[in-house]
């Protein structure tokens, strides 16, 4: 229950830039705890489950917009454009705009 409570937030405050800590003030509970629950029923941590779902809008956002790169990673709780790009390439295995080519061919 507590594990589904942080997944809740974590979707719909992700691309706010939250961290692990808000997580757990939100919560009422340690980052420690959080950290200790997450691991004993999730194979990702609190921080990897954040960046999961920042990634999962930025490819929405790909997939439905034209937006610069620059503004998708502001809206998805990115610190900055090199930051997003370096991310997504290292856990999509294509670059941003590869997945926005690959996204629009599949559409079409």
């Amino acid at each position: 229950r507590l594990i589904s409570k942080a997944n809740d937030f974590i979707r719909h405050n992700a691309v706010r830039g939250i961290t692990p800590a808000d997580v757990a003030a939100h919560l009422g509970i340690s980052r420690r705890l959080l950290d200790l629950r997450f691991h004993e029923l999730s194979d990702r941590t609190v921080a990897e489950s954040i960046v999961e779902e920042k990634l999962e809008a930025v490819k929405r956002t790909l997939s439905a917009t034209g937006d610069r790169m620059s503004v998708i990673a502001v809206n998805c709780g990115f610190p900055n454009p090199n930051h997003l790009r370096n991310v997504f390439l290292a856990r999509t295995g294509l670059s941003m705009r590869d997945w926005r080519k690959r996204g629009i061919a599949d559409r079409g």
